[in-house]
């Protein structure tokens, strides 16, 4: 079984996967200042997901800033231990790694 990233979305709406971005915010450019924290250097969120994140958890999903995402956005990988903890955290019924090809 293979996921599907595009209907998923569980690694922005889970709070271990917020992307974190360098300290300097370095990793930001080409993303609104507004999405970004002040704080800490994450990305907002509302309701435990990323400001980023448009459309439906499970159904239908894409990243608003996807040609800017932050590093570690562009380094996640699906079907990886953190990929199935998020599935896990929002209610996804447990896929194991094997199944992922």
């Amino acid at each position: 079984m293979l996921l599907d990233c595009m209907s998923c979305g569980a690694c922005c709406a889970h709070k271990w996967s917020w992307p974190i971005l360098r300290r300097d915010h370095s990793d930001a450019d080409g993303i609104p200042r507004d999405m970004l924290r002040e704080d800490y250097p994450l990305m907002k969120t509302v309701n435990n997901r990323c400001v980023a994140l448009d459309g439906t958890i499970g159904e239908c999903v894409s990243c608003s800033i996807y040609q800017h995402r932050p590093q570690a956005c562009a380094q996640f990988v699906a079907g990886a231990p953190l990929c199935l903890e998020a599935r896990a955290a929002v209610g996804f019924k447990e896929i194991k790694e094997k199944d992922n090809v």
